[in-house]
């Protein structure tokens, strides 16, 4: 009968063990969430800093700033490539015709009707 005794005392240790561990973990994954849901917080707040930091008007401006204009619809044509370009395009480099420092010269702003002749 003792056995028997010492038997069931164990499985209740070992039932209350098993609760206390799960508890353990339960309160872990609680805190886990709980840090997961303030980094999805932080990361809208910078997202919408960025989006706002990025918006059409403070581009746009910024551009205007350095003499940059939005061109009138219809002035926009896209050029189409030929056998030859690349060929050109190396020899302009290579004569000097054409620079490939980058270097930036900003365009010259359109006449305003104040300036127009």
């Amino acid at each position: 009968m003792d056995v028997w005794l010492w038997g069931a005392t164990a499985l209740l240790v070992g039932i209350v063990a098993l609760n206390v561990m799960a508890l353990s973990l339960s309160a872990s994954a609680t805190r886990v969430g709980q840090q997961a849901d303030v980094l999805d917080r932080q990361n809208s707040a910078l997202r919408a800093r960025i989006a706002s930091g990025l918006s059409n008007d403070r581009v746009q401006n910024e551009a205007q700033k350095l003499g940059y204009v939005v061109p009138e619809p219809g002035l926009i044509r896209y050029l189409k490539p030929g056998r030859d370009d690349a060929a050109t395009a190396a020899k302009r480099l290579a004569s000097g015709q054409l620079s490939s420092t980058g270097a930036y010269a900003p365009p010259v702003p359109p006449p305003t009707d104040a300036t127009a002749p």
